[in-house]
């Protein structure tokens, strides 16, 4: 069952969701309310825009000022390099889980090729082979955050009708149905919806204000999406 943003009950989680900041670091103290009431941030990926570890170091700065827990993938106008250091500051997510309340969190960082060259680009290969060594526990509801959207859902389509997200990304999503799935990389497709159990999210760029809030219960599997913006 799937809800509106509601009162936060006592099972509920509340994330604090961004993508895409794209190096927008002076708008992060605009969320301070925001983060005042909610469990966790997560960022779905490009914090940077053609950054390097420096520009990422401030982005972090200014997240953890919120005193929150942080969890990120990196995005294709990220790197490798960028994905190495949220590793080294305890806060990328990848194939191995993190735990939040009871929700077991997994991520996935860059995207498909598209037609500029970006720093950290895969394949349908590359992600199906990591998507499947995810070892999911049975008794935990899980969580997925990755830049690349599901294909052919509300966060993948560019110019408002054509579909570029992955099939290896919707293909683990419809095998493992997890509560909640968190991508960004397309900017304007920005939206939610579900795909079978599972509650879709682009929270839009971050550079152009958007984000978005998120209640997950992991006990009724009820999960409420907000969309705002600055």
């Amino acid at each position: 069952m799937n809800k509106t943003l509601l009162e936060l009950r006592r099972s509920e989680v509340r994330l604090l969701v961004l993508s895409d900041i794209h190096g927008a670091e002076e708008k992060i103290p605009m969320l301070k309310n925001e983060a005042s009431a909610a469990q966790a941030v997560i960022v779905a990926g490009d914090l940077t825009h053609f950054g390097a570890v420096e520009d990422v170091r401030r982005i972090l700065d200014a997240l953890r000022s919120f005193e929150l827990p942080l969890y990120a993938v990196a995005g294709n106008c990220d790197s490798p390099e960028i994905e190495r250091f949220l590793a080294e500051e305890g806060v990328a997510l990848g194939r191995e889980a993190r735990y939040l309340e009871r929700f077991a969190v997994y991520g996935v960082s860059g995207a498909l090729p598209g037609p500029v060259d970006t720093p950290y680009e895969t394949t349908e290969e590359g992600l199906e082979e990591l998507l499947q060594s995810i070892d999911t526990p049975p008794d935990r509801p899980l969580i997925l955050v990755v830049h690349q959207p599901p294909y052919k859902t509300v966060g993948d389509r560019v110019m408002r009708f054509k579909h570029v997200g992955s099939r290896a990304v919707r293909r683990w999503i419809e095998r493992h149905q997890p509560r909640l799935v968190v991508s960004g990389h397309i900017h304007e497709s920005f939206g939610t919806e579900t795909l079978g159990p599972s509650r879709l999210l682009n929270p839009g760029a971050f550079r152009d204000g958007r984000y978005a809030v998120v209640d997950v219960d992991p006990e009724s599997g009820e999960v409420g999406v907000e969309l705002k913006k600055i």
